[in-house]
């Protein structure tokens, strides 16, 4: 591989009263540009094992390495709950918009996070995932939602409405066109240590 001996980019910042040498200006700096941060595998949880090229860029870090990763092949996305309720073993998660077809697809493993505490309770791979209008993902999905697990399937279908919009609020609800439904099965100690990152 060439050197590069277009030195424009190039700058020297002063961190610490010591000069840096930087591909990235200050701005750049301040942004989170390490994919890490949004990543299930970063921290050790559970039975699951930690990242061990996290662990690696960490070191990095304390030697005086800034880090950048904006492209990784373990990456696990995070899906945010208020509770724990109803995922055991197989459920579903309703999700507003298209957006999610984007970020998973059938067979991914996800990490399972506390949306208050930001932090991971579990884990669990994608057994499937569609989009629908709003009235199909209630008729046919609702009663698989993993708050709607302990509910028949006609109080599920009349209840997800109006509980999706306790969640995500009446606006945002209403100005939406479609619903990706994820289903997902919960996967423990045992599925995880086979997946354990190099």
């Amino acid at each position: 591989m060439e050197l590069n001996t277009n030195l424009r980019r190039i700058k020297v910042l002063l961190t610490d009263g010591e000069p840096r040498h930087t591909l990235e200006s200050r701005s750049d700096i301040s942004k989170d540009n390490l994919l890490c941060n949004y990543c299930g595998w970063r921290d050790k949880q559970q039975d699951f094992p930690r990242c061990k090229t996290f662990a690696k860029l960490a070191k990095l870090e304390n030697d005086g390495f800034g880090t950048i990763v904006r492209r990784c092949s373990h990456y696990q996305p995070l899906l945010t709950f208020k509770g724990q309720v109803g995922m055991s073993d197989r459920f579903n998660t309703f999700r507003l918009g298209r957006a999610w077809s984007a970020r998973v697809e059938v067979g991914t493993t996800v990490s399972l996070v506390d949306v208050e505490t930001k932090k991971s309770f579990g884990k669990a791979v994608v057994e499937s995932l569609g989009i629908y209008d709003m009235e199909t993902a209630y008729l046919d999905h609702a009663q698989h939602n993993h708050l709607m697990l302990d509910k028949d399937a006609d109080y599920a279908r009349a209840n997800m409405d109006k509980l999706l919009r306790s969640i995500y609020g009446n606006m945002f609800v209403a100005s939406a066109n479609a619903m990706s439904v994820i289903y997902l099965k919960r996967i423990y100690e045992e599925q995880g240590r086979a997946q354990e990152r190099k």
